[in-house]
């Protein structure tokens, strides 16, 4: 495989690499290489039992909006033509699309120390859903539950909101999967009841169990030379180390937009410590033009606050087409993140997990030197928000990349060498990042 072939796929997501080699030695003065772990801490986040009450005990209120057009689920393939963030889902505004019902006729039902509410809110013809609420009038903080149509016996919280009187921020609930989520609120039973509203919703028009395919025939979709990491051959533990430090990750973009991007766990130089970093690119939340208009750091966070991953996101075994794998048992988190750094001219993208990581996830070594061209590599990614894939390529030059240069033809460097047991890991991108951006990153880890 070529390396304009894997510029290519670069430019629809952030990547993580294998180097395909033993050792490498950075041209010039050498920076500190800080090693992989595999994460070892407590997986105690944001994983429910189940909702706190049945329908019998307390009946939701519920919440229809009309079927949306067919041009505006069309619309997405055109917004997902681009070459980096795949957009999946779009907003819908309840003020001017519900038919039936709303949050200002919640009722609360008392059930030993706490008080709930219980919302269900239908978006017809969505794959996945998720919902907006504002929380005002109450000091207090409401734990969130969910569950989606698709499986109403998963159920993903609890998440944390409110804290804020008259907090005007839209809390995005997690990600569920059918055109119905079920919200349960619980506030403590001596607290002051807030006012709950939904000002709008994210209608998806793929979820998680097809693979975040918006048609059938997309399931697959990516090129040719990316196959999938159950399919790779006697791989090596570094190899499956470098795998489960790559995430999938779905955040809201501007009106209730909906996107997908790569993102990898970054361990950082305490050794003490797991702090859950995560490195995509600038893109994923920002303008994917290299003259913006670009966001500001609060506008950086709110979309930061929005953000699911999914670990271990993969095909379960090996298949041979055209039959479809099936996805692996992978593990949602939805907590959100602080945004840390950014910069547009290099595409660098760093946030830190709210969530702890699930048992298995690796926080991957990197290395902030250069790397040198023809260094053989092996990419590990989500292409089109498909299951992981892997595939080899060769970089070929280094340098400067214009604004105006055609990807297609892009010759690489690569960001970060991630270091494993047994070999060399990468994360890269289709741009240059320059040596003043590497220290950056190296200055917050």
């Amino acid at each position: 495989m070529s390396m304009t072939r894997i510029a290519t796929v670069a430019r629809h997501a952030f990547l993580s690499i294998f180097l395909a080699g033993t050792a490498f030695f950075a041209l010039g003065a050498e920076l500190p290489v800080v090693p992989s772990e595999v994460y070892v801490g407590s997986s105690k986040a944001a994983e429910a039992r189940g909702l706190l009450t049945t329908d019998d005990e307390l009946p939701a209120t519920w919440l229809r909006l009309s079927p949306p057009s067919q041009a505006r689920v069309d619309a997405m393939d055109r917004a997902s033509s681009g070459p980096k963030r795949r957009e999946i889902g779009f907003g819908r505004e309840v003020a001017t699309e519900a038919i039936e019902g709303g949050a200002n006729s919640l009722q609360w039902l008392r059930a030993g120390s706490v008080r709930i509410a219980k919302l269900r809110v239908q978006s017809p013809g969505a794959k996945a859903l998720r919902v907006g609420l504002t929380f005002t009038g109450s000091n207090t903080v409401a734990e969130v539950r969910v569950a989606g149509s698709f499986d109403e016996s998963l159920t993903l919280g609890p998440a944390r909101f409110g804290g804020l009187i008259a907090n005007p921020d839209v809390f995005w609930t997690p990600i569920t999967e059918g055109e119905v989520q079920v919200v349960e609120i619980a506030i403590p039973v001596d607290a002051v009841v807030p006012t709950i509203s939904v000002p709008r919703i994210s209608h998806l028009v793929a979820g998680p169990s097809d693979r975040f395919a918006k048609r059938v025939s997309e399931i697959g979709a990516s090129g040719s030379c990316e196959i999938d990491v159950a399919c790779v051959a006697t791989p090596s533990q570094a190899l499956l180390n470098a795998s489960r430090a790559v995430v999938q990750m779905a955040f809201n973009t501007s009106n209730g937009g909906v996107g997908l991007c790569t993102g990898t766990i970054l361990n950082d130089t305490d050794t003490t410590t797991q702090i859950p970093y995560l490195l995509s690119g600038n893109h994923c939340f920002d303008a994917e033009t290299p003259t913006g208009p670009f966001n500001n750091a609060s506008q950086m966070q709110q979309i930061a606050n929005t953000l699911n991953t999914y670990f271990f996101f993969e095909a379960a075994t090996c298949t041979v087409p055209p039959a479809k794998p099936v996805v692996a048992s992978f593990v949602q988190r939805f907590g959100g993140s602080a945004f840390l750094y950014n910069n547009t001219a290099q595409d660098v993208l760093l946030l830190r997990l709210n969530d702890t990581l699930p048992n298995g996830a690796v926080l991957a070594g990197w290395d902030p030197n250069p790397i040198a061209a023809g260094t053989n590599v092996t990419v590990l990614h989500h292409p089109q928000g498909d299951l992981k894939k892997f595939s080899r390529g060769t970089v070929t030059a280094t340098g400067e990349v214009q604004p105006d240069v055609d990807p297609e033809q892009l010759a690489w460097e690569l960001e970060w060498i991630l270091v494993g047991a047994n070999g060399t890991f990468v994360v890269d991108r289709e741009a240059v990042v320059f040596e003043r951006a590497r220290r950056a990153i190296r200055d917050r880890l």
